[in-house]
């Protein structure tokens, strides 16, 4: 049963890299992985940004009290 199945999916990866679906889903991979580090990036930054306005904030309100 093991071997059925391991060539049912070896057979649909072929068929599927062979037909012209395999390059356009490398393309959609590649530019999936683009979107996430521009945006992990950009999320990362915004959130030092955050942090340093709330040092500042929270060490000008602490010494007043």
């Amino acid at each position: 049963m093991r071997s059925g199945f391991l060539s049912k999916w070896r057979g649909r990866l072929v068929r599927f890299l062979v037909s012209q679906d395999g390059p356009a889903a490398a393309e959609y991979a590649i530019l999936l992985a683009m979107i996430a580090v521009v945006s992990i990036g950009t999320i990362r930054s915004i959130g030092e940004r955050f942090y340093n306005l709330y040092t500042m904030i929270a060490d000008s309100v602490g010494g007043v009290m």
